[in-house]
């Protein structure tokens, strides 16, 4: 029996081995090198193209980045840091989904995010580690017009995980939604603040369901 099923242990990892190999083959990491600039230009990315829904997507200068009002955006994980700047305009869509590590990630002083649009991630498929992880000093700013939809987090072992991990020195400043496990049950923390600032402002929302 136990030779048995050491047998079959085999053949489910090489299995989901193969899985992951297909994954990545089938995307690629986006670098950002417009400057100042809108997501929609395919010239402002190396490779260049807008990135699709299979592609990682990496803004590490100090430029700010606009996604166009009714612009959808998409990325398999976005990741900010260096001081980049990303601004989602109103009637505007950023939809994050199936990232192996986190889904959305901003790293260090002067790198923000101002949202007046809707966030969405995991909506489609499983994000992996954090749904949206704040590093050093990072900053989200979730305007009056803003939504943001966190979904489908799902266990990643020997990871620290959560829908939204705030750790030391980063801060949220909310005067919109953010929704929480509207779809999908919550089967890891739904917030977590680590010496770091998060502000509710009275026109803020916030809706954690299904925990």
């Amino acid at each position: 029996f136990l030779n048995l099923y050491y047998k079959n242990m085999k053949k489910i990892f090489i299995i989901l081995i193969c899985g992951f190999y297909v994954i990545y083959l089938n995307s690629q990491t986006k670098l950002w090198v417009g400057g100042n600039g809108v997501w929609n230009d395919a010239n402002n990315w190396d490779p260049v193209g807008i990135p699709l829904s299979s592609d990682s997507v990496s803004i590490t200068i100090a430029n700010t980045i606009t996604i166009p009002s009714t612009f959808n955006a998409v990325s398999k994980a976005l990741y900010l840091k260096n001081g980049a700047d990303l601004v989602i305009e109103t009637s505007a869509t950023l939809f994050i989904n199936g990232a192996l590590e986190d889904g959305l990630q901003l790293i260090g002083n002067g790198t923000t995010l101002s949202n007046s649009g809707i966030i969405k991630i995991g909506n489609n498929s499983t994000i992996y580690r954090n749904g949206i992880l704040l590093l050093n000093g990072s900053q989200i700013t979730n305007n009056s017009s803003g939504i943001i939809e966190i979904d489908n987090i799902t266990f990643n072992i020997g990871l620290a995980m959560s829908s939204f991990f705030l750790q030391p020195s980063s801060s949220f400043n909310n005067n919109g939604t953010l929704k929480i496990g509207k779809y999908q049950t919550i089967n890891q923390c739904a917030l977590f603040i680590q010496n770091s600032q998060f502000t509710n402002n009275s026109s803020g929302i916030i809706e954690i369901d299904n925990i």
